[in-house]
C-alpha cells in the first residue's frame, strides 16, 4: 500500500514538474505546410471532364504562427495562412443552368489569405512533448480571377470576398529535439488546412 502511494506521489510530482519546466518557454513560433480540402477538390477537376486538357497548379497551405503562453495549460496566438491555385483548361465540358452541354476553354486563379487568433489548451506537457487542442477565429479573404471563352462563367461579386472564418484544432503535437527546436503536426477542421506538419522554435 505504501509503495502504491509513493509511486502515485512520484508520478504526480513528475507531471507537475513537467508543467513547471514548460513554463520556462512562453513564446513559440511555427512554420507549417499543410493539405487543404480546397486543394483536394480543385485537383479532382482532372476527372470532371475526361476529354479536357486540364493543368492544375497549386501551393500547399502555408502558415506562420506565434503563440504566447499565458498559463501553464493555456496560450493565445496569431496565425497567418496563405494558399494559391491556378487552373488552365481546354475543351472543358459541363452542363449549364439551361441543361445544355457547353465546351469551352478557361483559366482561373484563386488565392486565399487567412488571419486568425487561436487559443490553445495544452496537456501532457513536459520538456520534450507538447500536446494541445483549441480553435481559431478570424477573417478569410478569397481572391478569384478568370478568363473564359463563354460568358456563362460570370463571377462578378466573387473576385474579392472577405468573410469571418472559424476552425477547430482537434489535435496538435510538438516534439522538441533540443531545448528550443522541435517539429510536429496538427489535425484541423476548417480553414486553412486539414492537416499540417510544422517546425517550431520556443524561447
Amino acid at each position: 500500500m505504501k509503495n502504491s502511494i509513493l509511486f502515485t506521489l512520484l508520478c504526480c510530482i513528475t507531471f507537475l514538474q513537467g508543467f513547471a519546466q514548460n513554463e520556462e518557454y512562453k513564446h513559440v513560433g511555427s512554420a507549417s505546410i499543410g493539405l487543404s480540402l480546397t486543394g483536394v477538390l480543385i485537383n479532382l477537376l482532372d476527372e470532371a471532364s475526361p476529354d479536357a486538357t486540364i493543368e492544375v497548379k497549386s501551393t500547399p497551405a502555408l502558415q506562420l504562427t506565434y503563440d504566447y503562453g499565458i498559463k501553464k495549460f493555456f496560450s493565445i496566438g496569431l496565425a497567418v495562412g496563405y494558399q494559391q491555385f491556378g487552373i488552365d483548361a481546354e475543351d472543358f465540358t459541363y452542363t449549364n443552368i439551361d441543361d445544355v452541354d457547353v465546351t469551352e476553354d478557361f483559366s482561373a486563379d484563386f488565392s486565399r489569405l487567412n488571419v486568425a487568433i487561436r487559443p490553445l489548451f495544452h496537456y501532457a506537457n513536459n520538456d520534450d512533448l507538447d500536446l494541445y487542442s483549441g480553435f481559431r477565429i478570424g477573417v478569410l479573404n478569397n481572391r478569384f480571377t478568370s478568363d473564359s471563352t463563354n460568358d456563362d462563367l460570370d463571377i462578378d461579386g466573387f473576385e474579392n470576398l472577405t468573410r469571418l472564418s472559424f476552425g477547430i484544432t482537434a489535435f496538435g503535437l510538438r516534439y522538441y529535439f533540443t531545448d528550443n527546436i522541435g517539429a510536429g503536426f496538427e489535425i484541423n477542421l476548417g480553414a486553412p488546412y486539414i492537416t499540417a506538419f510544422n517546425i517550431n522554435a520556443r524561447f
